[in-house]
């Protein structure tokens, strides 16, 4: 069976860390937050729900490249897979 691959939208909070791995492979790790709205018919407005905080991670070229680009507050589309949900 093929994982799925899903598209969040979210604003980086906090800074991108970035490490390589022995064979000098790029890894980066990144905080992304991601609040989804929903129509409120008694108001006649959009309302914010409740925060979805993600922990995303990026290989080699990806992962150097998004270490130069992206810092705290910019809003992105990010593409892949969820490989863990916890609670908290």
């Amino acid at each position: 069976m093929a994982l799925s691959v899903t598209h969040v939208t979210g604003t980086i909070t906090g800074d991108v860390e970035v490490r390589f791995t022995q064979d000098g492979t790029a890894v980066c790790r990144f905080r992304l937050t991601e609040t989804p709205t929903q129509w409120d018919t008694a108001a006649q407005k959009w309302r914010d729900l409740e925060p979805i905080p993600y922990i995303c991670t990026a290989w080699r070229d990806l992962a150097s490249n998004a270490t130069e680009s992206l810092v705290d507050g910019v809003n992105v589309l990010v593409k892949g897979r969820i490989t863990a949900i916890k609670d908290d």
